[in-house]
């Protein structure tokens, strides 16, 4: 249950890497009260060239997409590209990019979705 942001990146892109890193610090840690959990994907990186040591590995998973097949099923080859995806896997809010202003949006979709989800319909 819960929200998840789902980050794709390559480390062939400084914008891309810096995402990957900014999603733990900008996402992960200041929002984990509201259960939300961070997926960073890797596109089309050998393993032995992805450089993850400024990312806290604790507060998101990191797993590979060697061949691009996850992302095609989302998007184009543009990266980096970060998603908010509800428990069901509905694609709530995504974002080419990752700037002061996707940060700033992706907090208040955050917000906007955790609390929906929080509301009692009766």
């Amino acid at each position: 249950d819960g929200l998840t942001a789902v980050g794709f990146w390559t480390n062939r892109l400084a914008i891309a890497r810096d995402q990957c890193h900014r999603l733990s610090f900008d996402v992960a840690q200041p929002l984990q009260d509201v259960g939300v959990k961070v997926v960073a994907v890797n596109v089309g990186d050998p393993a032995e060239q992805i450089e993850l040591d400024t990312v806290a590995k604790d507060d998101i998973i990191c797993v590979l997409d060697p061949d691009g097949s996850a992302v095609a099923k989302v998007a184009t080859d543009k990266l980096p590209r970060t998603y908010l995806i509800d428990s069901e896997g509905h694609i709530l809010w995504f974002d080419i990019g990752y700037s002061r202003t996707t940060r700033r949006q992706l907090k208040n979709a955050v917000f906007y979705y955790s609390r929906e989800q929080n509301v009692d319909p009766s």
